[in-house]
Protein backbone atom coordinates (compact mmCIF):
# COMPACT_ATOMS: atom_id res chain seq x y z
CA UNK A 1 0.00 0.00 0.00
CA UNK A 2 2.47 2.27 0.55
CA UNK A 3 4.46 1.44 -2.22
CA UNK A 4 1.10 2.62 -4.52
CA UNK A 5 1.04 5.77 -2.34
CA UNK A 6 4.67 6.67 -3.60
CA UNK A 7 3.61 5.60 -7.06
CA UNK A 8 0.69 7.77 -7.26
CA UNK A 9 2.39 10.93 -5.84
CA UNK A 10 5.36 10.44 -7.90
CA UNK A 11 2.73 10.26 -10.60
CA UNK A 12 0.85 13.54 -9.54
CA UNK A 13 4.16 15.71 -9.47
CA UNK A 14 5.28 14.70 -12.39
CA UNK A 15 1.81 15.58 -14.37
CA UNK A 16 1.72 18.85 -12.51
CA UNK A 17 5.03 19.92 -13.06
CA UNK A 18 4.78 19.05 -16.79
CA UNK A 19 4.40 20.76 -20.06
CA UNK A 20 2.31 18.09 -20.98
CA UNK A 21 -1.36 19.01 -21.73
CA UNK A 22 -3.57 16.96 -19.46
CA UNK A 23 -6.27 16.91 -21.92
CA UNK A 24 -3.80 14.58 -24.44
CA UNK A 25 -2.55 11.11 -23.55
CA UNK A 26 1.11 10.96 -21.72
CA UNK A 27 4.35 10.59 -23.47
CA UNK A 28 5.67 6.81 -22.92
CA UNK A 29 9.22 8.34 -22.07
CA UNK A 30 7.43 10.76 -19.62
CA UNK A 31 8.02 10.49 -15.90
CA UNK A 32 9.91 7.91 -14.09
CA UNK A 33 12.41 6.52 -16.18
CA UNK A 34 11.06 2.96 -15.14
CA UNK A 35 12.16 3.56 -11.53
CA UNK A 36 8.52 2.49 -10.63
CA UNK A 37 7.44 0.92 -13.86
CA UNK A 38 6.82 2.18 -17.75
CA UNK A 39 3.68 3.78 -19.22
CA UNK A 40 1.98 1.04 -21.59
CA UNK A 41 -0.69 2.04 -24.26
CA UNK A 42 -3.23 -1.10 -25.25
CA UNK A 43 -6.37 -1.31 -27.59
CA UNK A 44 -9.10 -3.49 -25.88
CA UNK A 45 -11.68 -3.98 -28.34
CA UNK A 46 -15.20 -4.11 -27.68
CA UNK A 47 -16.70 -7.83 -27.07
CA UNK A 48 -20.56 -7.15 -27.83
CA UNK A 49 -22.99 -4.60 -28.89
CA UNK A 50 -26.87 -3.91 -29.02
CA UNK A 51 -28.91 -1.41 -29.86
CA UNK A 52 -32.11 -0.44 -27.96
CA UNK A 53 -35.16 1.90 -28.86
CA UNK A 54 -37.08 3.47 -26.39
CA UNK A 55 -40.47 4.41 -26.04
CA UNK A 56 -41.28 7.87 -27.92
CA UNK A 57 -40.47 10.70 -25.72
CA UNK A 58 -42.26 13.60 -24.28
CA UNK A 59 -41.61 16.59 -26.60
CA UNK A 60 -43.85 19.42 -25.17
CA UNK A 61 -40.65 21.27 -24.15
CA UNK A 62 -38.45 20.92 -27.08
CA UNK A 63 -37.44 24.04 -28.92
CA UNK A 64 -38.23 22.67 -32.49
CA UNK A 65 -41.18 21.40 -34.52
CA UNK A 66 -40.32 19.34 -37.48
CA UNK A 67 -42.69 18.47 -40.01
CA UNK A 68 -41.62 15.62 -43.00
CA UNK A 69 -40.64 12.35 -44.33
CA UNK A 70 -37.20 10.97 -44.59
CA UNK A 71 -36.15 7.34 -44.66
CA UNK A 72 -39.21 5.74 -42.85
CA UNK A 73 -39.16 8.48 -40.32
CA UNK A 74 -41.76 11.18 -40.29
CA UNK A 75 -42.67 13.94 -38.29
CA UNK A 76 -45.80 16.47 -37.70
CA UNK A 77 -46.71 18.51 -34.86
CA UNK A 78 -49.39 20.17 -33.01
CA UNK A 79 -50.38 23.75 -31.97
CA UNK A 80 -52.85 25.68 -30.10
CA UNK A 81 -53.56 29.37 -29.32
CA UNK A 82 -55.14 31.04 -26.85
CA UNK A 83 -56.23 34.44 -25.65
CA UNK A 84 -58.20 34.96 -28.86
CA UNK A 85 -60.20 38.19 -29.09
CA UNK A 86 -63.33 38.79 -28.27
CA UNK A 87 -65.96 37.76 -30.82
CA UNK A 88 -67.31 41.69 -30.56
CA UNK A 89 -64.39 42.98 -32.04
CA UNK A 90 -64.08 42.71 -35.70
CA UNK A 91 -60.91 40.84 -37.29
CA UNK A 92 -60.32 41.70 -41.10
CA UNK A 93 -57.56 38.53 -41.28
CA UNK A 94 -55.68 35.87 -39.78
CA UNK A 95 -52.48 33.97 -40.77
CA UNK A 96 -50.07 31.85 -38.71
CA UNK A 97 -45.75 32.72 -39.00
CA UNK A 98 -43.04 29.90 -38.36
CA UNK A 99 -39.69 31.05 -38.93
CA UNK A 100 -37.20 28.07 -40.07
CA UNK A 101 -34.32 27.21 -38.39
CA UNK A 102 -33.11 24.30 -40.30
CA UNK A 103 -33.52 21.38 -43.30
CA UNK A 104 -32.32 18.54 -44.38
CA UNK A 105 -32.47 15.75 -46.83
CA UNK A 106 -32.56 14.94 -50.12
CA UNK A 107 -35.44 17.19 -51.47
CA UNK A 108 -34.34 19.95 -49.17
CA UNK A 109 -34.89 22.99 -51.65
CA UNK A 110 -37.24 25.88 -51.39
CA UNK A 111 -40.53 24.34 -49.74
CA UNK A 112 -42.10 21.37 -48.08
CA UNK A 113 -45.79 20.81 -48.35
CA UNK A 114 -48.16 19.37 -45.75
CA UNK A 115 -51.46 19.03 -44.61
CA UNK A 116 -53.08 21.52 -42.30
CA UNK A 117 -56.09 20.03 -40.30
CA UNK A 118 -58.79 21.66 -37.12
CA UNK A 119 -58.20 19.26 -34.20
CA UNK A 120 -61.33 17.89 -32.69
CA UNK A 121 -60.25 16.15 -29.65
CA UNK A 122 -58.04 17.66 -26.72
CA UNK A 123 -54.55 16.90 -27.11
CA UNK A 124 -51.54 16.69 -24.26
CA UNK A 125 -48.24 17.44 -25.01
CA UNK A 126 -46.89 15.10 -22.49
CA UNK A 127 -48.46 11.95 -24.29
CA UNK A 128 -48.95 12.95 -28.24
CA UNK A 129 -45.73 11.69 -28.60
CA UNK A 130 -46.40 8.40 -27.26
CA UNK A 131 -50.08 7.41 -28.44
CA UNK A 132 -50.42 5.65 -31.22
CA UNK A 133 -53.77 7.83 -32.53
CA UNK A 134 -51.99 10.60 -34.01
CA UNK A 135 -50.04 7.93 -36.45
CA UNK A 136 -49.87 6.62 -39.90
CA UNK A 137 -52.79 6.33 -41.21
CA UNK A 138 -54.26 9.27 -39.60
CA UNK A 139 -57.11 8.49 -37.23
CA UNK A 140 -60.00 10.91 -38.78
CA UNK A 141 -61.69 10.75 -35.56
CA UNK A 142 -59.29 13.32 -33.91
CA UNK A 143 -59.57 15.92 -37.09
CA UNK A 144 -61.65 17.83 -39.26
CA UNK A 145 -61.20 16.72 -42.74
CA UNK A 146 -63.15 19.40 -44.00
CA UNK A 147 -61.16 21.95 -42.95
CA UNK A 148 -57.63 20.26 -43.82
CA UNK A 149 -55.83 22.02 -46.61
CA UNK A 150 -52.61 22.00 -48.21
CA UNK A 151 -49.56 24.43 -46.98
CA UNK A 152 -46.28 25.47 -47.80
CA UNK A 153 -43.11 26.13 -45.49
CA UNK A 154 -40.22 28.07 -46.42
CA UNK A 155 -37.03 25.54 -46.47
CA UNK A 156 -33.81 28.61 -46.45
CA UNK A 157 -32.82 28.70 -42.63
CA UNK A 158 -34.53 31.78 -40.86
CA UNK A 159 -37.02 32.76 -43.42
CA UNK A 160 -40.52 33.17 -42.26
CA UNK A 161 -43.52 31.27 -43.38
CA UNK A 162 -46.71 32.82 -43.38
CA UNK A 163 -50.21 30.67 -43.52
CA UNK A 164 -53.46 32.01 -43.32
CA UNK A 165 -56.02 30.84 -40.92
CA UNK A 166 -59.45 30.17 -42.32
CA UNK A 167 -61.67 33.18 -40.45
CA UNK A 168 -64.46 30.56 -40.31
CA UNK A 169 -62.29 28.70 -38.71
CA UNK A 170 -60.91 31.69 -36.16
CA UNK A 171 -64.37 33.34 -35.91
CA UNK A 172 -66.25 29.73 -34.68
CA UNK A 173 -63.16 29.32 -31.94
CA UNK A 174 -63.53 33.06 -30.95
CA UNK A 175 -68.18 32.48 -30.90
CA UNK A 176 -67.45 28.99 -29.19
CA UNK A 177 -69.15 27.05 -31.89
CA UNK A 178 -65.51 25.23 -33.02
CA UNK A 179 -64.18 24.36 -29.85
CA UNK A 180 -60.70 25.25 -30.04
CA UNK A 181 -58.50 22.00 -30.08
CA UNK A 182 -55.78 23.74 -31.99
CA UNK A 183 -53.74 22.66 -35.31
CA UNK A 184 -52.49 19.44 -36.60
CA UNK A 185 -49.69 19.40 -39.36
CA UNK A 186 -49.17 16.50 -41.18
CA UNK A 187 -46.06 15.76 -43.37
CA UNK A 188 -46.88 15.00 -47.09
CA UNK A 189 -43.39 14.91 -48.81
CA UNK A 190 -40.51 12.37 -48.55
CA UNK A 191 -36.85 12.80 -48.71
CA UNK A 192 -37.18 16.20 -46.52
CA UNK A 193 -37.25 17.07 -42.64
CA UNK A 194 -37.98 20.84 -41.53
CA UNK A 195 -37.56 22.13 -38.28
CA UNK A 196 -38.95 25.40 -37.38
CA UNK A 197 -39.03 27.25 -34.35
CA UNK A 198 -41.26 25.95 -31.09
CA UNK A 199 -42.97 28.64 -28.49
CA UNK A 200 -39.57 26.88 -25.88
CA UNK A 201 -37.40 29.02 -28.58
CA UNK A 202 -36.59 32.79 -29.18
CA UNK A 203 -38.40 32.29 -32.57
CA UNK A 204 -42.04 31.08 -31.26
CA UNK A 205 -45.19 30.50 -33.77
CA UNK A 206 -47.04 33.53 -33.88
CA UNK A 207 -51.11 33.73 -34.15
CA UNK A 208 -51.21 37.57 -35.86
CA UNK A 209 -54.56 39.40 -36.42
CA UNK A 210 -55.50 42.49 -38.30
CA UNK A 211 -58.67 44.81 -36.64
CA UNK A 212 -59.98 47.67 -37.29
CA UNK A 213 -60.57 50.37 -34.08
CA UNK A 214 -62.33 52.77 -35.61
CA UNK A 215 -60.17 54.44 -38.59
CA UNK A 216 -57.26 52.61 -37.69
CA UNK A 217 -56.22 49.71 -38.66
CA UNK A 218 -54.47 47.32 -35.72
CA UNK A 219 -52.10 44.73 -35.83
CA UNK A 220 -52.01 42.08 -33.01
CA UNK A 221 -50.14 38.62 -31.98
CA UNK A 222 -50.44 35.85 -29.78
CA UNK A 223 -48.26 33.35 -29.10
CA UNK A 224 -49.08 29.23 -28.62
CA UNK A 225 -49.99 28.19 -25.58
CA UNK A 226 -48.64 24.50 -26.09
CA UNK A 227 -47.02 22.76 -29.20
CA UNK A 228 -45.23 19.51 -30.09
CA UNK A 229 -43.43 17.10 -32.60
CA UNK A 230 -45.15 13.96 -33.21
CA UNK A 231 -42.07 11.29 -34.46
CA UNK A 232 -43.14 8.21 -36.21
CA UNK A 233 -41.40 5.27 -37.76
CA UNK A 234 -41.83 2.61 -40.59
CA UNK A 235 -42.07 -0.76 -38.21
CA UNK A 236 -41.35 -2.41 -41.93
CA UNK A 237 -38.48 0.09 -42.46
CA UNK A 238 -34.32 -0.22 -42.44
CA UNK A 239 -33.85 3.16 -40.49
CA UNK A 240 -33.97 1.73 -37.44
CA UNK A 241 -32.34 -2.11 -38.26
CA UNK A 242 -29.11 -3.11 -36.70
CA UNK A 243 -26.97 -4.72 -39.33
CA UNK A 244 -24.51 -7.48 -38.06
CA UNK A 245 -21.38 -4.86 -38.42
CA UNK A 246 -22.99 -1.78 -37.09
CA UNK A 247 -24.36 0.24 -34.41
CA UNK A 248 -26.35 3.50 -34.36
CA UNK A 249 -27.90 6.16 -32.27
CA UNK A 250 -31.10 7.86 -33.21
CA UNK A 251 -33.15 11.30 -31.91
CA UNK A 252 -36.72 12.16 -32.38
CA UNK A 253 -37.69 8.34 -32.60
CA UNK A 254 -34.87 7.19 -29.41
CA UNK A 255 -32.15 4.57 -30.20
CA UNK A 256 -29.33 4.07 -28.25
CA UNK A 257 -26.40 1.67 -28.69
CA UNK A 258 -24.20 -0.21 -25.83
CA UNK A 259 -20.79 -1.83 -25.75
CA UNK A 260 -19.09 -4.35 -23.82
CA UNK A 261 -15.28 -4.16 -22.72
CA UNK A 262 -13.68 -6.88 -20.70
CA UNK A 263 -10.42 -5.31 -18.62
CA UNK A 264 -8.97 -8.53 -17.48
CA UNK A 265 -5.84 -8.24 -19.18
CA UNK A 266 -5.13 -4.64 -17.80
CA UNK A 267 -2.52 -5.59 -15.17
CA UNK A 268 -3.31 -6.21 -11.39
CA UNK A 269 -0.68 -2.86 -10.75
CA UNK A 270 -1.73 -0.82 -13.28
CA UNK A 271 -2.32 2.46 -12.29
CA UNK A 272 -4.63 4.20 -15.13
CA UNK A 273 -4.13 7.02 -17.03
CA UNK A 274 -6.20 7.69 -19.57
CA UNK A 275 -9.07 5.66 -21.63
CA UNK A 276 -10.45 6.96 -24.87
CA UNK A 277 -13.25 4.95 -26.56
CA UNK A 278 -13.08 5.37 -30.47
CA UNK A 279 -16.11 5.02 -32.55
CA UNK A 280 -15.15 4.88 -36.65
CA UNK A 281 -18.49 6.74 -38.02
CA UNK A 282 -20.25 4.68 -41.58
CA UNK A 283 -20.47 7.41 -43.83
CA UNK A 284 -22.83 5.56 -46.17
CA UNK A 285 -25.82 6.78 -43.34
CA UNK A 286 -28.25 8.72 -45.21
CA UNK A 287 -30.80 10.26 -42.19
CA UNK A 288 -27.73 12.19 -40.28
CA UNK A 289 -29.48 15.47 -39.43
CA UNK A 290 -26.46 18.64 -39.57
CA UNK A 291 -28.06 20.17 -36.70
CA UNK A 292 -27.46 16.85 -34.13
CA UNK A 293 -24.50 14.83 -35.34
CA UNK A 294 -21.60 15.82 -33.84
CA UNK A 295 -21.93 15.09 -29.51
CA UNK A 296 -22.70 12.44 -27.69
CA UNK A 297 -23.57 11.26 -24.06
CA UNK A 298 -21.09 7.77 -22.59
CA UNK A 299 -22.18 6.43 -19.68
CA UNK A 300 -20.88 3.05 -17.96
CA UNK A 301 -24.06 0.65 -16.93
CA UNK A 302 -23.70 -2.42 -14.71
CA UNK A 303 -26.27 -4.59 -16.97
CA UNK A 304 -28.46 -3.60 -19.99
CA UNK A 305 -32.27 -4.64 -20.32
CA UNK A 306 -34.22 -4.23 -22.98
CA UNK A 307 -36.61 -1.32 -21.87
CA UNK A 308 -34.11 1.64 -21.33
CA UNK A 309 -36.82 3.32 -18.94
CA UNK A 310 -35.09 0.55 -16.70
CA UNK A 311 -31.85 0.56 -17.19
CA UNK A 312 -29.73 2.22 -13.94
CA UNK A 313 -27.10 4.66 -14.47
CA UNK A 314 -24.98 6.62 -11.82
CA UNK A 315 -26.01 9.88 -13.01
CA UNK A 316 -22.61 11.79 -12.08
CA UNK A 317 -20.69 9.84 -14.20
CA UNK A 318 -21.25 10.91 -17.53
CA UNK A 319 -18.46 11.58 -20.28
CA UNK A 320 -19.10 13.39 -23.57
CA UNK A 321 -18.18 12.16 -26.83
CA UNK A 322 -17.76 14.19 -29.81
CA UNK A 323 -17.16 14.25 -33.72
CA UNK A 324 -14.48 15.27 -35.99
CA UNK A 325 -13.37 13.85 -39.24
CA UNK A 326 -15.03 10.49 -39.29
CA UNK A 327 -14.05 9.56 -35.38
CA UNK A 328 -16.18 10.16 -32.36
CA UNK A 329 -14.55 9.59 -28.97
CA UNK A 330 -13.91 11.27 -25.58
CA UNK A 331 -13.82 14.31 -24.73
CA UNK A 332 -10.16 15.07 -24.22
CA UNK A 333 -10.83 16.83 -20.48
CA UNK A 334 -12.67 13.30 -19.81
CA UNK A 335 -10.31 11.05 -20.75
CA UNK A 336 -8.23 10.72 -17.44
CA UNK A 337 -11.61 10.82 -15.89
CA UNK A 338 -12.83 7.60 -17.61
CA UNK A 339 -9.77 5.81 -16.87
CA UNK A 340 -9.91 6.79 -13.02
CA UNK A 341 -13.27 6.66 -12.38
CA UNK A 342 -14.66 3.78 -14.50
CA UNK A 343 -11.70 1.76 -15.96
CA UNK A 344 -9.39 1.96 -12.35
CA UNK A 345 -12.47 1.14 -10.38
CA UNK A 346 -13.58 -1.97 -12.52
CA UNK A 347 -9.78 -3.45 -12.89
CA UNK A 348 -10.24 -2.60 -8.37
CA UNK A 349 -13.02 -4.43 -8.28
CA UNK A 350 -15.16 -1.74 -6.85
CA UNK A 351 -17.49 -1.40 -9.57
CA UNK A 352 -18.81 -3.72 -12.17
CA UNK A 353 -19.65 -1.79 -15.28
CA UNK A 354 -18.40 -3.44 -18.37
CA UNK A 355 -21.63 -2.61 -20.42
CA UNK A 356 -21.27 1.50 -21.92
CA UNK A 357 -24.12 3.15 -23.26
CA UNK A 358 -24.19 5.62 -26.21
CA UNK A 359 -26.87 8.02 -26.98
CA UNK A 360 -27.26 11.81 -28.58
CA UNK A 361 -26.71 14.49 -26.01
CA UNK A 362 -30.16 15.96 -27.49
CA UNK A 363 -32.09 13.25 -28.54
CA UNK A 364 -36.11 14.30 -27.94
CA UNK A 365 -35.87 17.43 -30.35
CA UNK A 366 -35.10 16.43 -33.61
CA UNK A 367 -34.91 13.56 -36.09
CA UNK A 368 -31.01 12.25 -36.70
CA UNK A 369 -29.50 8.87 -37.03
CA UNK A 370 -25.35 8.56 -36.35
CA UNK A 371 -24.19 4.86 -37.74
CA UNK A 372 -20.71 3.61 -36.71
CA UNK A 373 -18.59 0.41 -37.31
CA UNK A 374 -20.08 -2.47 -34.70
CA UNK A 375 -17.92 -5.30 -33.02
CA UNK A 376 -18.32 -7.46 -36.23
CA UNK A 377 -16.83 -4.68 -38.41
CA UNK A 378 -12.96 -5.13 -39.53
CA UNK A 379 -10.99 -4.03 -36.15
CA UNK A 380 -9.79 -0.90 -37.98
CA UNK A 381 -13.07 0.95 -37.43
CA UNK A 382 -14.53 -1.50 -34.57
CA UNK A 383 -15.53 0.17 -31.42
CA UNK A 384 -12.18 -0.10 -29.08
CA UNK A 385 -10.75 1.74 -26.30
CA UNK A 386 -7.13 2.49 -26.19
CA UNK A 387 -6.09 2.76 -22.77
CA UNK A 388 -2.56 4.03 -21.23
CA UNK A 389 -1.59 3.54 -17.17
CA UNK A 390 1.66 2.66 -15.60
CA UNK A 391 2.27 -0.49 -15.23
CA UNK A 392 4.24 -0.59 -11.88
CA UNK A 393 6.85 -3.05 -10.79
CA UNK A 394 6.00 -5.39 -7.80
Amino acid sequence: MIYRIVVLLTLGILYSCSNVDPNEDPNPLYGTDNRYGSFVQDTIYAQADTVIRANFEHTGLTSKLSLGEFDGLSAGFEIKFNGLPHDSISVDSVFLKFTTLNSFGPNAFDFINGTMYTIIDSFDTDSINTGMRWRDPLNPQYVDEGTSRQVSFNLKDSSETSLDLSMEVFNGWRTGTLENYGLYFHPLEEDVIVELGSFNSSLDPLLVYYTHIEDSVVKDTLYPETDGTIFNYDENGTALLKEADKIFVSSGVISKSFLKFNFDNIPDKAIMYSANIVLTEDDSNPVENPENSTSFFLKPLEEIVSDLDEIEFNPNITFSLTSDAGITDVLGAHKNSLSIDVVQEIRNGSVNSEWFQVDFSSDNDELSIKRFWGVNADKSVSPKMIVKYLNAKK
